[in-house]
This record gives C-alpha cells, sequence and structure tokens, in this order.
C-alpha cells in the first residue's frame, strides 16, 4: 500500500476508489458480517491502509456481487471525470529509472526487508 501511494502521490488521492471484496461470503452469518465492518473501518482509518487516502478526499467502497453494482461503480469514478497525473509520471520524467522513484525506493526497501528476514528464518532452520 505504501508503494501504491508513493505511486499516486497525495495530491492524486482524490482519484483513488479502494474496494473491498468477498461481502458476498460475509453477509451469510451475522456475526462474520459484524466483524467484516469493523475490520473495514480499521483498514478505512489505518494510517497504513486508507487513511490518508480518504482524508484527501479518496473513497472507500465495498464491492457487492454482481455486475449491476460494478457497472454503478464504475460510472461513478468515470462520472468524477477526474484527471490525474500520478507522482510516479512527474519522477520518470526526470529520473527514467523506477528504482530512482519514490515508488521504486519503497519496493526496494519492502524487498530488502523482505530478503534479511528470509536469511534470519534460513538461519535458525539451520540451527
Amino acid at each position: 500500500m505504501e508503494a501504491f501511494k508513493e505511486l499516486c502521490g497525495p495530491g492524486e488521492y482524490h482519484g483513488v476508489t479502494l474496494l473491498t471484496t468477498f461481502w458476498d461470503v460475509v453477509k451469510q452469518n451475522e456475526e462474520v458480517q459484524m466483524a467484516a465492518l469493523r475490520r473495514q473501518e480499521e483498514l478505512d482509518t489505518s494510517p497504513h491502509f486508507g487513511q490518508q487516502i480518504i482524508a484527501q478526499g479518496g473513497h472507500s467502497v465495498a464491492l457487492r456481487p454482481g455486475r449491476e453494482h460494478a457497472l454503478a461503480l464504475l460510472d461513478d469514478i468515470v462520472r468524477r471525470r477526474h484527471r490525474l497525473v500520478l507522482t510516479i509520471q512527474i519522477e520518470l520524467t526526470a529520473n527514467p529509472t523506477l528504482h530512482e522513484t519514490a515508488t521504486g525506493r519503497v519496493l526496494r526497501d519492502g524487498h530488502q526487508r523482505d530478503m534479511a528476514q528470509a536469511e534470519e528464518v534460513e538461519a535458525e532452520a539451520r540451527v
């Protein structure tokens, strides 16, 4: 999600729609549905997920099953007529390689963390 935020840039969050899925599965059980609604709220208010996007005008939508809901959602997005210039587009005009962009740095740093973690697990497994 951090890479996605860097890719867009906070100035373009107003054009982002975050979708959550599998609502048809949770509707079959009230307890599970309540847990899913709490999780949706948690995602929308988490600084690591949707909080910044929603605060800057982005949207969070529970994608319901069915063609009609998907088409209505697409229609809503198209009607907003946002013309977005993503941060990565601007960066790539000045820095022709992906790894030199903020998105590239986030991805590289995440990969390095994952590799270090994997090496630690491998070292522990050898003991």
